[in-house]
């Protein structure tokens, strides 16, 4: 995935579930259901959500990229946007 002018390696089920919390409006909630439906397919598990949702806070930390994936405690996950950080 390039954003701007950084390359940020993702597997399909990162880009998939980083795809769906693109989708507008994009600081609207992304319910847990819909992103494991939605990103991992019929056989998902709030288990392996929460480790891709994981993997993706890693790798946008690491890039130094300005969103941030925020938990939304009993529901899901929504992406914030402008977030500025430093690259680690």
């Amino acid at each position: 995935m390039w954003v701007g002018n950084k390359h940020v390696l993702l597997t399909k089920k990162q880009g998939r579930i980083l795809a769906v919390l693109l989708q507008p409006p994009v600081e609207e909630p992304k319910s847990t259901e819909t992103l494991g439906r939605l990103g991992l397919g019929p056989d998902w598990t709030r288990g392996a959500v929460r480790k891709h949702i994981a993997r993706l806070r890693s790798k946008i930390g690491a890039a130094g990229l300005s969103m941030q994936i925020v938990t939304c405690h009993g529901y899901g996950y929504s992406l914030h946007l402008g977030i500025e950080r430093k690259a680690r």
